[in-house]
């Protein structure tokens, strides 16, 4: 997984302190306290080593700032005020991470906005650790909505799972963080196949205080909740008609329709399935025996050898998340020195050892032995010795070819000219025959390889280039022929032509 860019994980820290701060302060108990004070007291924070190479830019800290607009007033509507044991809790926090005299002079927000991104992130976790600890049915809804709203997963997880299993409690002792959730995070509880309720009843009355909490805005889309969220097949005759008398589903013309729906199917035997085109849930919810937790599960801290040795949810939180960061650490120094060793001298003289060594066995030498191809010291001597004879290589370009030439061919014995009298008085019984234009021209013996290689030799209408590119003086001979085709042949020419290709 790709690390966090720091500014961005300081930002993080402080906006969740602020929030997850304001929850432990109004939800810690006398408890919570303890807890907090012996895990203090064992070494919870002990693994944490302060380091100021990891300070936070100015620019940073004034784009969080202007992000965070008010480091005292929390997003998240708190119902109550902040307790005696809630404040002390964060106290002891704050002062066992940023010293004594940090609890004088500022609160736990602005210590955290004036800290390094390590201490930042070592606050956040022992907030996060001491809520966990808060955590039970009398606060869950309520934290839950906290989690969700700045994005704390672990804590998150921990009260969505404590919902569930615990939702009668939960609704009837903590009815403020059920009123004020946010419609995703309450259907994602109520639709959820874990949830655990003695009667789908206690699903309709949780929906219902919810809706009627906002009346105006939340009762238009009521009979799509009310499919969604209550299994209705599970329901038995008389509380389908206690849900049809509700002031809520009576005032509803789609809820009472899915209702009347809902009684007919079952009075008949038939399986109720998207009744008006609403889908419903026809699987029964699983008994509360199959998620239950085994006993010490929420002190385990995911270590084998601290199996049992943690007296708190605080303690072995804590204990996790020390570990995790010293994983993150080791693994971030362990991708750093790899990098440094591939950019060095050595690691570049190593690894092509290496590769010389395996190339070695794959051949199946000795791992000894020296590199099977070891390349010689080039020298003038032995890429002369060590080019091939370079055969000269005619491209013949055509230009001015009448469009009714039968061939396009070469109509001259290239060769014959280029070497002299002697081969041109052999060629002049072939000249315009396509078996003369097949046959490859025979190379000079006095044409050396220099001259192959720069010269061009123009033949009436024929360019004849040599291996390589023409240089300056037959690109200008080529325009010149070119030119020179281009303007109109008097009779006389044209009358030569027209024998020369019927010959």
């Amino acid at each position: 997984m790709q690390e966090q860019h720091p500014a961005y994980s300081y930002l993080e820290a402080c906006f969740r302190c602020r929030e997850l701060g304001a929850a432990l302060a109004r939800f810690a108990t006398a408890r919570t306290l303890a807890n907090v004070t012996r895990g203090l007291a064992a070494g919870c924070s002990a693994s944490h080593v302060v380091s100021r190479c990891s300070d936070v830019s100015h620019g940073a800290a004034e784009v969080a700032k202007l992000v965070l607009k008010d480091l005292e007033a929390p997003e998240q509507a708190f119902t109550g005020s902040p307790t005696e044991e809630g404040v002390e809790v964060v106290a002891a926090l704050q002062r066992a991470v940023f010293g004594l005299e940090s609890c004088m002079e500022r609160s736990l927000p602005q210590a955290v906005f004036l800290a390094t991104l390590t201490q930042a992130v070592h606050a956040l976790e022992l907030v996060t650790a001491a809520l966990l600890d808060v955590l039970g049915p009398s606060n869950c809804l309520s934290l839950l909505n906290v989690a969700a709203a700045c994005g704390c997963v672990p804590l998150r997880r921990r009260a969505r799972a404590l919902a569930l299993r615990h939702f009668s409690a939960a609704v009837q002792q903590d009815a403020n963080g059920l009123l004020t959730m946010e419609e995703p995070l309450l259907l994602s509880l109520l639709c959820s196949g874990r949830l655990q309720v003695d009667s789908e009843m206690e699903v309709f009355r949780a929906l219902a205080a919810w809706t009627e909490y906002d009346t105006a805005a939340r009762q238009p889309r009521l009979a799509a909740r009310l499919a969604r969220c209550v299994r209705l097949s599970s329901l038995a005759l008389h509380d389908l008609y206690a849900l049809g008398d509700h002031p809520l589903v009576a005032s509803d013309r789609q809820s009472s329709q899915l209702v009347a729906q809902a009684v007919i199917h079952m009075m008949m035997g038939v399986q109720l399935d998207c009744p008006l085109g609403l889908p419903t849930v026809t699987r029964r919810r699983q008994p509360q025996a199959a998620h239950a937790l085994p006993a010490g599960a929420e002190l385990d801290c995911g270590a084998e050898e601290h199996l049992g040795a943690h007296a708190s949810v605080f303690e072995a939180a804590a204990c996790a998340f020390a570990r995790q960061r010293r994983h993150r650490a080791d693994a971030a120094a362990e991708a750093t020195a790899a990098a440094l060793e591939g950019l060095s001298v050595d690691g570049c003289c190593s690894s092509a050892a290496a590769g010389a060594g395996a190339g070695s066995v794959a051949l199946g030498l000795a791992p000894g032995s020296p590199p099977a191809f070891e390349a010689p010291t080039p020298t003038a001597a032995g890429a002369a010795n060590a080019a091939p004879a370079v055969a000269p290589t005619a491209r013949v370009r055509n230009i001015g070819l009448g469009k009714r030439v039968g061939s396009r061919r070469m109509l001259f014995d290239t060769a014959a000219d280029c070497s002299g009298s002697s081969s041109s008085s052999s060629s002049e019984g072939n000249v315009g025959s396509k078996s003369a234009a097949a046959e490859p021209a025979a190379v000079p013996a006095g044409l050396h390889v220099a001259a192959a290689a720069g010269a061009s030799c123009m033949v009436g209408a024929v360019a004849l280039e040599m291996a390589m590119s023409p240089n300056h003086a037959s690109v200008r001979a080529l325009e010149a022929v070119a030119a020179a085709a281009a303007a109109p042949l008097a009779a006389a020419a044209w009358a030569g032509r027209k024998r020369l290709r019927f010959d």
